[in-house]
């Protein structure tokens, strides 16, 4: 699927395990990210009641360039923000090192995000396999055409044919000269049994 726009809704969900609560005795943190369209922002909050923090840092590695940033004079903790400019068609998945140094002591860990797109895409489904293309028309028509004969027996068949086959093209999982064939066999099979004289 392709975004149809520039403005769109992105959420990034956290994959795998986070530390929870305390480390060293005295050292708490929690981490957090956010997301605005150009850039991500990691964060590392710590806090150390005795003030014993030697450092403290996040990391990541974007497009091949790898972003650090580091606080290493603020004993009792705070803040640290690592900011890096963000493009979707370059990379959706982000390993963020978050490192803690107390009294001579080094905690680290990894936590791994990835950026959803989601919202506005277009309705194009033409990437698909020809398989799952296969599978997906066969199920529509059988549904379209099942609705629609249990609604108003031959004629709705063939409308939900005829339904069918013009979803399939607009979505594009049947391509246009398909779609055409489809219609055309369609209307000819309702022309075929009205000549005949059956009752549609």
């Amino acid at each position: 699927m392709t975004p149809t726009s520039l403005s769109y809704t992105v959420r990034i969900n956290e994959q795998g395990a986070q530390p929870q609560g305390s480390i060293f005795e005295d050292v708490y943190f929690q981490t957090g990210y956010s997301y605005d369209n150009s850039k991500i922002n990691f964060t590392l909050f710590t806090n150390s009641i005795d003030a014993t923090l030697d450092e403290y840092s996040v990391s990541t590695v974007y497009d091949g360039t790898t972003y650090n940033t580091t606080i290493d004079d603020s004993p009792s903790g705070g803040l640290v923000t690592l900011t890096i400019p963000y493009n979707s068609t370059i990379q959706n998945t982000f390993d963020v090192t978050y490192s803690i140094n107390s009294a001579g002591s080094e905690y680290s860990w990894v936590e791994t995000y990835t950026v959803i797109e989601s919202n506005t895409y277009d309705l194009d489904f033409s990437d698909m396999s020809s398989k799952t293309r296969v599978v997906v028309a066969v199920f529509t028509m059988m549904l379209l055409v099942a609705i629609g004969m249990a609604v108003a027996g031959v004629i709705g068949a063939h409308i939900g044919g005829l339904l069918g086959i013009g979803l399939l093209t607009l979505f594009n999982i049947l391509n246009l000269a398909t779609g055409i064939i489809g219609v055309t066999i369609v209307i000819t099979l309702i022309l075929v049994l009205k000549k005949d004289g059956d009752t549609i």
